[in-house]
């Protein structure tokens, strides 16, 4: 899943609508992926991430450290070349001091992109640049410092994900 611009065209979106061949369906309400957070601000839970609107973020509380994860499932890799997040237009809480982590087992993490004093504009998109050439299947974003409205609230309005895919048993 080649990276061309920012928006929704990376791996959500081809898991989302099945190679392209249905319309869009958010892949963590339809069971594709999983999605979990440290915590959920007002129901705001990790599948507003793939809703395509940034209109209603996922939303962690006001916690050091928190974070956004999702697991694409046992069949499933990626090498990350970018992971593109959309900062929300519903508040002040974008990220702006956070890393993007990779890991195969859920536990152990490698950070992949860090991101330091660093405001994601509303309702725009930052892609971050990943060198990592290992496949993962878990991703997190967490939370390493204050926001634009200094709280510790993780809000993600939209996640994606570009690099090269790989589909099928033994992935990893």
């Amino acid at each position: 899943v080649p990276f061309v611009a920012a928006g929704h065209n990376g791996l959500i979106n081809e898991i989302g609508t099945v190679g392209g061949t249905e319309a869009y369906s958010n892949p963590i309400t339809s069971g594709e992926i999983v999605g979990s957070q440290s915590s959920i601000n007002a129901g705001r839970g990790p599948a507003n991430a793939f809703d395509q609107s940034a209109a209603l973020a996922a939303a962690t509380n006001n916690n050091v450290g928190s974070w956004w994860m999702i697991d694409l499932g046992a069949d499933r890799a990626i090498v990350l070349d970018r992971f593109g997040v959309q900062a929300a237009d519903e508040d002040g809480h974008r990220p702006k001091n956070y890393k993007i982590r990779g890991s195969n087992d859920g536990a152990a993490w490698v950070d992949l992109i860090t991101v330091v004093n660093t405001e994601v504009p509303r309702n725009a998109w930052w892609v971050g640049v990943c060198s990592d050439t290992t496949k993962y299947r878990y991703f997190q974003v967490i939370n390493t410092g204050p926001t634009t409205s200094s709280s510790n609230y993780l809000t993600l309005g939209e996640v994606e994900l570009w690099g090269t895919y790989y589909e099928g048993p033994a992935t990893l």
